[in-house]
């Protein structure tokens, strides 16, 4: 995953090698498999191998390989040394450096704290590409609701409280569920969501009108052409990649570098119900990272949802047992049914428990 902060941070894409048998069956190639900068996987082959079984597996069971008996066949055959190599040259070629620009206090936006909040954790702990996937769902959500562009100074004015203390879950769900849901009474809403997208600069496709034109402009790129429709001819750059969904920082940040980007707002069906207490602080605790974040950055003075606690269900689990709960004061005491209440002594916290014993008169 590509890593943008306000200091120049490196990208660090990640690679391995694997030893596999050509399809004619005259021997072994390596091949190398690496995640690029945006996380997309790619691979190739490499050279002939020129390896032997070292008789150990490494702990996920794959051979061990070592250079092979006597010379290389060939100069193009490859030893593991030779392989590690070849994969560190492509692992840095895919390296990337991006600055962004330092915002000073005044202009900082809740968008410099989320993305600079994530990019410092994602650097220090190394998160996985499904962790920081989940991050920037949330951010967008954020953006939806709090604006991306607002100034950091704008949130000491109180309104988080009443933001989280009335926060609402959103469930995308397909048009005929969401009617069905709305039928039965549930909220429902019909939200615009924004996407953004970025794309290598010299891959946008064009569109003319006749063949002719297709033909020639293809030949001028050079390219490949197709008929989409009535009156329109498509022809898109060879090598071209096409568009890849990123967050906002990041489209901003590539934007400078000449890649193109491009807004799209697409609407979606989404079930609105009360967040449960580990919905709420999950947000409430990716927000806070960001603000101690601009805190550090010397953008704010102090973290406007320090007031502002965790939600907890604790308190609702545990009370005081009356005689009312154990049974009806109002039924006559020969038909009551006891009941035997015992709470785990454990350390954990595991609410009480109630079980209901045979009928028989109380005494």
């Amino acid at each position: 995953m590509e890593v943008y902060s306000n200091m120049s941070t490196k990208s660090r894409p990640t690679g391995h090698l694997q030893v596999r048998p050509d399809k004619s069956g005259g021997g072994r190639s390596y091949w190398a498999f690496w995640y690029d900068q945006d996380g997309e996987r790619g691979g190739r082959r490499l050279d002939p191998a020129h390896v032997r079984d070292s008789g150990r597996r490494s702990a996920r069971g794959a051979i061990i390989w070592r250079a092979g008996n006597g010379p290389r066949p060939t100069p193009e055959h490859l030893t593991p040394k030779d392989a590690e190599e070849q994969l560190d040259a492509i692992l840095r070629e895919l390296e990337t450096v991006v600055e962004l620009p330092e915002p000073d206090e005044q202009q900082a936006t809740l968008a410099d704290a989320l993305y600079g909040s994530i990019a410092e954790r994602e650097r220090d702990k190394g998160l996985k590409r499904s962790t920081l996937a989940g991050y920037n769902a949330m951010t967008e959500r954020m953006y939806r609701d709090l604006g991306a562009d607002t100034p950091l100074r704008d949130f000491a004015d109180g309104r988080l409280r009443a933001y989280f203390a009335d926060f609402k879950s959103y469930k995308v769900r397909g048009e005929k569920s969401a009617k069905k849901a709305r039928a039965e009474g549930k909220e429902v809403r019909r939200i615009e969501v924004e996407r953004w997208t970025a794309q290598p600069p010299g891959s946008q496709a064009v569109e003319v009108a006749t063949k002719a034109e297709a033909v020639q402009l293809a030949d001028e790129m050079p390219g490949t052409w197709k008929h989409r429709r009535r009156g329109a001819y498509r022809v898109v750059p060879l090598n071209a990649q096409r568009p890849k969904c990123v967050t906002l920082a990041k489209a901003k940040a590539l934007e400078s570098e000449g890649f193109i980007i491009a807004r799209r707002k697409t609407k979606v069906w989404m079930l609105v119900q009360p967040a449960a207490a580990q919905t709420r602080n999950e947000y409430r605790d990716v927000l806070s990272a960001a603000f101690d974040y601009a805190v550090r950055k010397r953008w704010l003075d102090v973290n406007p949802l320090a007031e502002v606690k965790r939600a907890s269900k604790r308190e609702e689990r545990e009370r005081i047992l009356r005689r009312e709960d154990f049974y009806d004061t109002d039924v006559p005491a020969s038909s009551r049914t006891r009941l035997v209440c015992w709470r785990k002594r454990s350390g954990s916290a595991a609410p009480t428990r109630v079980y209901a014993c045979p009928a028989r008169p109380l005494a």
